[in-house]
């Protein structure tokens, strides 16, 4: 843990009868605040759940207030009013405890000031906490941009890593590497100050609506966030499904089959074939003749392996049909072309099976299968 505003007012909201993050942040920082010569503006809910997610620094005039010798009595007799008085007496030596930790580990704090903050623990309680909190505001809170990243790359792949307000990437190539091109904006509930919503937005679209405060913009987002959830929680549903035993023995028995196995079998006739409506010969060639080939060629032959499945679990095939439909909806959405699909289902049906790549050619004809029966492609 590092000793910063983030962990400060943490540790400060169940020390405290405060008890939300707003109220705790906002009373902290208008210790200061209403003793400075310019006070600052917009210490919200967006500007206290950046600080406590290390988002962002606090502000220089914040910091220049609390460095002010002539300024110290005033804001250490705001803080007593603010947040000694408010101490929970069941909590608050176990969170002074938490902090002083938090001191001691932290390697990038000076010895003398470990040793100052020690020997105030020690001595006194009021006065340690109030010198922990100037020391806190001094210190470094925002998080390197590579850290953000790391942490917000869930938040980014629930939108493909595309600004959901005008598409934008939001992390951008440049010269051979990437950089961070988007804000996180947080839509809050009415109730209470805990975060509705987070939606990464591009920087341009994030300065527009964080100054515009537009509604419609934010009931749009709004709308878009929800939808993303949706997808969300669906591609875990997708995930839990296991189809591991049914697939592999489809596969398996598509290995192993020989010519005189398929010659039992009518083959498909051209005549019901329904690849070309879906993959146009046009743009996509190549794809449509392989697909063509292995529905023609397998497409009864699989069908009897589903049916023969249905016998003996009911609706597995159905489960299947509807496992692989909702991941083609899943990767249709990113606009990728009729190729990229197909070998991407090919592999994510691999992948499921957990068997070698020897049985990728099995996989794409079972793709191709679901693709004249109506799963894959429009």
């Amino acid at each position: 843990m590092k000793f910063n505003i983030s962990t400060f007012i943490q540790l400060m909201m169940t020390a405290t009868t405060l008890e939300t993050q707003f109220a705790t942040g906002s009373e902290l920082l208008d210790c200061i605040n209403y003793h400075i010569v310019v006070p600052i503006e917009g210490i919200d809910k967006t500007m206290i759940n950046k600080l406590v997610k290390r988002k962002m620094d606090v502000s220089y005039e914040l910091r220049r207030g609390a460095s002010d010798p002539d300024l110290k009595e005033k804001i250490k007799e705001e803080f007593h009013k603010k947040i000694i008085s408010r101490l929970n007496p069941y909590t608050y030596h176990e969170k002074f405890k938490e902090l002083k930790d938090a001191i001691d580990y932290d390697s990038e704090l000076s010895k003398n000031t470990k040793s100052l903050l020690n020997d105030l623990y020690i001595s006194d309680e009021e006065e340690f906490l109030f010198e922990a909190f100037l020391f806190a505001i001094n210190r470094p809170n925002k998080k390197h941009e590579e850290d953000d990243v790391v942490e917000d790359i869930n938040l980014l792949l629930e939108f493909d890593c595309r600004c959901p307000n005008c598409n934008e990437l939001l992390i951008q190539p440049l010269l051979g590497a990437t950089y961070k091109n988007y804000d996180v904006f947080s839509i809050f509930s009415d109730k209470d100050d805990q975060v509705e919503l987070e939606i990464p937005l591009c920087q341009s679209c994030y300065k527009k609506l964080t100054l515009l405060k537009d509604k419609n913009i934010e009931d749009k987002l709004i709308k878009i966030k929800e939808n993303a959830l949706f997808n969300k929680e669906i591609r875990q549903q997708i995930n839990n499904i296991d189809i591991t035993d049914q697939i592999v023995s489809v596969l398996e028995n598509l290995k192993s089959i020989d010519e005189s196995e398929l010659e039992k079998d009518t083959p498909l006739s051209l005549s019901a074939l329904t690849i070309n409506e879906k993959i146009p010969v046009e743009t996509s060639f190549l794809l449509n003749q392989i697909v063509t080939s292995n529905v023609v060629r397998y497409y009864i032959f699989i069908k009897e392996q589903f049916a023969a499945m249905d016998n003996t679990q009911v609706d597995r095939f159905t489960l299947i049909a509807t496992t692989v439909r909702l991941t083609y909806l899943n990767l249709a959405k990113s606009k990728y072309s009729f190729e990229q699909i197909f070998e991407s289902l090919s592999n994510w049906l691999l992948s499921k099976t957990c068997i070698s790549k020897e049985y990728l050619p099995s996989c794409m004809i079972i793709i191709s299968f679901f693709v004249q029966n109506c799963e894959v492609f429009k």
